[in-house]
């Protein structure tokens, strides 16, 4: 029996909702916002950066702002390997062709496509 992957996911947007609504194969831990205005979303906690729980398997970028979450990933120091971007920005393009091969399995594997 597959241990189910533990996720954050990063927006709480119209992205978000689109991925919910597809169905994801993890258990969501919660998600992050760059700046929090309500600690629950989905039943579930909301995080900013500097407050994301150690234990993860992964977190998805569901939002449109890559370029932005890149940065503050850098400036957070979170571990750029857990961090799939859904949606790539300027800066993630060249991220994305060097973690292609890994991303497209974690994204089959979680995300129900």
């Amino acid at each position: 029996m597959k241990k189910e992957r533990k996720v954050l996911i990063w927006g709480i947007g119209n992205k978000t909702e689109e991925l919910l609504k597809n169905g994801i194969n993890a258990e969501i831990i919660g998600f992050i916002v760059s700046k929090k205005n309500n600690s629950v979303f989905r039943n579930k906690p909301v995080y900013e950066p500097n407050e994301i729980p150690r234990e993860y398997d992964y977190i998805l970028v569901a939002t449109i702002y890559s370029d932005q979450i890149f940065e503050k990933c850098i400036e957070c120091e979170i571990a750029l390997d857990k961090v799939v971007f859904l949606y790539r920005g300027a800066k993630t393009f060249f991220l994305e062709k060097e973690n292609f091969f890994n991303w497209i399995s974690i994204i089959k594997y979680i995300i129900s496509i």
